[in-house]
């Protein structure tokens, strides 16, 4: 597995993630969402969308590494990451 150093441009970054959740396996080799743009997750039903967002919220269990801004978390400290996931002053994006 190569390694990952998280910059200011790429705030969520996924690596070598497998998830499990029923009978489906999601596997993610890298994924990196950058800041100040707009991600859209589509596919068909039962295509892992649902898995994904659980796994990047931490509630799922998963091997691999999520970072969010540059600081790996597993989803072990809910109260943690809600701190880094909600920002302390709401927007409201349109």
């Amino acid at each position: 597995m190569k390694q990952v150093i998280a910059d200011a441009d790429d705030p969520l970054t996924l690596q070598a993630i497998v998830t499990k959740r029923g009978g489906f396996e999601l596997r993610i080799d890298e994924l990196r969402l950058q800041a100040g743009r707009i991600a859209c997750v589509v596919g068909p039903n039962g295509g892992g969308k649902t898995t994904l967002l659980l796994t990047v919220l931490g509630l799922l269990p998963h091997d691999g590494e999520c970072r969010l801004n540059g600081v790996v978390y597993d989803g072990t400290q809910p109260f943690q990451k809600a701190n880094r996931l909600y920002p302390r002053r709401p927007r409201l994006i349109v």
